[in-house]
């Protein structure tokens, strides 16, 4: 999502009269505008802060997912399957009256990629399931590859090098960056 179209939904958001909440953020302690979009089944609580960014709700503080931000804190969100996140997130930012455009903003490719360079068994296996049903884009080709040589097991190994020729045979590198979730 590019900087324009996230200073749009920012706007957008400081318009509309929501349940906005102050949080410590994680990382610098400072304050933090943002209100809660929706708790998923694993523990995590979702919400958009003040400037368009994802936010995790921690125990103390709230994590915000602006540019540069490792999304290490969100891969339990990839124990959910895709087409149920998105169905969830369209859902609860519908009902707030928002727009559905603000799931573009979430680091899903950078969370896949995050899973798959994690070297857990777990993570992997997810991420290269979800890379699986994403746009191949060159980042995430780049890290089933090195899986395909260097995965924790050779399960992941072997699903990785299979992933990666479907890519070669069905299509040409992407520079999707996560935009078109679903599909990223």
């Amino acid at each position: 999502m590019d900087q324009s179209d996230r200073a749009r939904l920012a706007e957008d958001l400081r318009k509309k009269n929501l349940p906005w909440q102050i949080g410590t953020e994680h990382s610098s302690g400072a304050s933090l505008k943002w209100f809660s979009v929706l708790d998923l089944a694993s523990g995590i609580k979702l919400g958009l802060s003040w400037n368009a960014n994802w936010v995790r709700k921690g125990p103390q503080s709230v994590i915000e997912f602006a540019k540069g931000i490792s999304p290490v804190f969100l891969l339990p969100m990839l124990e959910m399957p895709r087409d149920s996140l998105h169905e969830h997130l369209t859902a609860a930012l519908s009902s707030m009256g928002l727009s559905k455009d603000l799931i573009n903003a979430l680091p899903i490719e950078d969370t896949i990629a995050t899973a798959l360079e994690s070297g857990s068994e777990h993570w992997v296996g997810l991420g290269l399931d979800w890379a699986a049903n994403s746009t191949p884009s060159e980042r995430l080709q780049n890290e089933v590859l090195k899986l395909a040589t260097n995965g924790p097991t050779q399960a992941l190994r072997h699903a990785a090098k299979k992933l990666s020729g479907k890519w070669t045979r069905s299509t040409t590198p992407s520079t999707a960056n996560g935009e078109e979730f679903p599909n990223v």
